[in-house]
């Protein structure tokens, strides 16, 4: 179950922009920099970085490739697996 649910069309500025990452985190009582995002795309990192998320964590079985992805700056990590995906969360627990 989610606590806290925003797409595109319930914030203002949707990704790129943090926007909906900040709404959650508002509702949720958290701060960005306590929150590991994990995202598909380009625009999930962008928005961690704009929202200021602890980190992003990007995976590989979304609509976008490995190239794509690293491209990103924004994901510290990529996962093929999701044993990998709890390494790489674990690290920051």
């Amino acid at each position: 179950r989610f606590s806290s649910i925003h797409g595109a069309n319930s914030v203002p500025r949707p990704k790129p922009f943090g926007d909906g990452i900040q709404k959650c985190c508002d509702e949720m009582d958290l701060h960005p920099s306590q929150v590991i995002y994990v995202g598909d795309a380009p625009t999930d990192a962008r928005a961690a970085v704009d929202a200021q998320c602890r980190t992003a964590i990007g995976v590989l079985w979304g609509s976008n490739d490995e190239e794509t992805l690293k491209k990103e700056e924004g994901f510290t990590t990529l996962c093929s697996t999701v044993e990998e995906l709890e390494q790489a969360i674990a690290k920051y627990l």
